[in-house]
């Protein structure tokens, strides 16, 4: 039994709708983000910072194939400062040339880019780094402390982006020769005192889906839309094969015989 010209445009019109939202319903998948978190735990403090068993974390973020964001965040109402010859936070990067992207400020304070290489006290040589310090010293910062304590944000307390044209993956962010991943000067909230601390190699991945679990999803997604199209058509098609019997049979009784 064919179906009608009206019921074949019905059915377009639904098959379409179905696959749109399909498709939509795939767009609108957010993608997992591509992170490695890392601890700060190891407390470099001359005066001790803890006990605390974590000071904070550094997450960071493949934004794409040649840039990596860097995200601080403190814990226990620890904050970042630079004080005396501390560096106010350092990284290393496989390979070095990168180039960081812009750096927070607030009020009559500014982050800005320590140079490369960067020594920190307890922890050693860094590829890079940068310091906190007041408009008037940019170029050696040390008042990120005291009255002009650095407050960062309620989400984080640095971030900024770190880019190579050669492409930078979180890979590349290695130990020095220390075993050293990242340090950062501190005031802590518990002590009162003031150093670096820093994270040796205590990771957390965040996985991001492979192209073929996309791809898988995806086909997922078009094997219901399919599906429904399938239903529909079966449905409409028993619909007209019913309108036409139910024809037949009144065009019987009008007529006194059968058709």
């Amino acid at each position: 039994m064919k179906t009608s010209h009206v019921g074949r445009k019905r059915l377009g019109v639904v098959s379409l709708s179905v696959l749109g939202v399909a498709l939509l319903a795939f767009a609108a998948t957010p993608a997992a983000r591509a992170d490695a978190i890392y601890n700060l735990t190891v407390d470099g403090c001359s005066g001790r910072c803890g006990p605390q068993t974590s000071f904070g974390t550094i997450d960071l973020h493949a934004i794409n194939s040649d840039t990596v964001q860097i995200t601080v965040k403190l814990l226990n109402n620890n904050k970042l400062v630079t004080t005396g010859s501390h560096i106010g936070f350092a990284f290393n990067v496989k390979g070095g040339g990168v180039t960081l992207g812009t750096l927070p400020s607030a009020g009559n304070l500014v982050w800005t880019d320590a140079g490369s290489p960067v020594t920190q006290a307890f922890f050693g040589q860094f590829t890079n780094g940068v310091e906190c310090g007041a408009e008037s010293k940019k170029s050696k910062p040390e008042n990120c402390v005291g009255k002009t304590l650095w407050a960062g944000t309620p989400q984080f307390d640095l971030q900024f982006d770190v880019s190579r044209t050669t492409g930078l993956k979180l890979s590349d962010f290695v130990a020095n020769k220390g075993g050293y991943f990242f340090s950062a000067d501190i005031l802590s909230d518990t002590t009162g005192e003031t150093g670096p601390i820093g994270a040796k190699g205590n990771v957390t991945s965040t996985p991001t889906p492979e192209p073929g679990t996309l791809i898988s999803m995806g086909t997922g997604l078009l094997s219901v839309a399919f599906g429904l199209r399938k239903r529909l058509l079966q449905s409409l098609t028993l619909d007209i094969a019913g309108t036409v019997v139910t024809a037949r049979r009144r065009a019987a009784r009008v007529l006194g015989g059968s058709i």
